[in-house]
């Protein structure tokens, strides 16, 4: 594979609306999961634009109804994740027990302002819990994974979700990355957790002077071959994307 960098263009913008710091930032997210604008303008037009993607679920074409039922899903999770604040939003659709079910994956941040942002911090926030770990980020500063569980879906097919929360905070500032995502069964509990270690590990404050390029090299972000991929992302206050893919 060839080494050679490239510079990175904006592909798409941030929500207008989204609390987040005033300073550059860095994440991998995988490749195999599709971002939903969470701009209303866009939203709709993006998810229909998704669904004429035969590929969309990997493995399978989705019927007409389970078409319908996807983008209802979709559309659902950008509001809810506009209403909660996110900067980010990756949705994995799939097929389970005949049921369209689909993993999300959402960034928001949380400033937390006088108070620097910590570890301990984002504890307190949670009260403590026990389903909860320090680890660290690729760049070897502290973050918290939470994990937790609850009863979801409709009325007549309850079943348990699996959420995973990575909460890091950015050195320095007063400002906490919140990434989580909900696995629709156990079976897929502990490939989602990976996803968000993954994603939080990634982090990085992003230096006012760093040119921003990608090396096609960084593609694997560390991964297995058989691991999902992953791309580098860069993120800016005015709400630029830019994506390395």
């Amino acid at each position: 594979m060839g080494t050679q960098a490239t510079a990175l263009k904006p592909s798409m913008q941030l929500p207008p609306d989204a609390p987040r710091p005033d300073f550059r930032w860095t994440v991998s997210l995988p490749t195999t999961w599709r971002i939903i604008d969470l701009n209303p303008a866009r939203t709709d037009a993006v998810i229909s634009n998704l669904l004429r993607d035969d590929d969309l679920v990997p493995g399978a074409r989705l019927k007409r109804s389970h078409q319908r039922e996807v983008k209802q899903q979709m559309m659902e999770m950008a509001t809810q994740a506009r209403d909660a604040g996110s900067v980010l939003a990756l949705i994995l659709p799939g097929v389970l027990d005949d049921t369209v079910t689909a993993v999300t994956l959402l960034m928001r941040w949380v400033d937390s302002a006088p108070t620097s942002a910590s570890v301990l911090g984002a504890q307190k926030q949670l009260g403590s819990p026990e389903d909860s770990t320090v680890e660290k980020t690729n760049q070897g500063d502290p973050y918290l994974l939470f994990h937790s569980q609850m009863e979801g879906g409709p009325i007549t097919q309850r079943r348990t979700l699996y959420t995973h929360q990575a909460f890091i905070p950015a050195p320095g500032t007063t400002w906490t990355l919140v990434v989580s995502a909900t696995a629709p069964s156990a079976e897929s509990s502990d490939g989602v957790e990976a996803i968000v270690r993954r994603v939080a590990a990634s982090f990085a404050v992003v230096p006012d002077d760093t040119q921003l390029t990608f090396n096609n090299d960084d593609d694997a972000d560390g991964a297995s071959s058989a691991q999902t991929p992953f791309s580098r992302v860069w993120l800016s206050e005015e709400g630029e994307v830019n994506n390395a893919r």
